[in-house]
């Protein structure tokens, strides 16, 4: 079954090194602001991501040096702001290429809800939706 763990804590510090770790981006691939742009200068292969994402809704995926990072494209542009439905939209994509590539655990911030300014609430009943029947553990990494 789904469990979803929130955690007070750095993602990029306290989620353990072998835990995919997921985040929302812009279909432009802009992350110029908030944790997109950490995960942009850590990881970078902006290229490689930019042929996975068409369209909104869509989950990119990236092997860095052994771990799965996950990039989910709740909105168009940078200064556009996501949808639950786009969000909605992304996670089902995320569990499926989860589900495709065997994975059963994942580290998350707490998605949308800090410059794309989703209410938490919703956005964890949305994950807790799209994951039920799943066995995937989800942190919520939270500062």
């Amino acid at each position: 079954m789904c469990s979803i763990t929130e955690i007070y804590g750095d993602l990029f510090v306290h989620c353990p090194p072998h835990v995919p770790l997921a985040h929302c981006i812009s279909v432009d691939l802009h992350m110029s602001k908030g944790i997109a742009k950490i995960f942009k200068s850590r990881y970078g292969n902006v290229p490689f991501l930019k042929n996975q994402i068409q369209s909104v809704g869509q989950c990119a995926s990236l092997n860095y040096q052994g771990r799965y990072l996950f990039y989910l494209a709740t909105k168009r542009r940078f200064f556009h702001k996501p949808t639950y439905s786009s969000l909605a939209q992304s996670l089902r994509s995320l569990r499926s290429n989860m589900e495709t590539l065997g994975l059963f655990q994942l580290g998350i911030p707490k998605i949308s809800t800090g410059l794309d300014a989703l209410e938490w609430f919703r956005v964890k009943e949305i994950i807790r939706d799209v994951f039920t029947g799943s066995h995937i553990e989800i942190y919520v990494f939270y500062l």
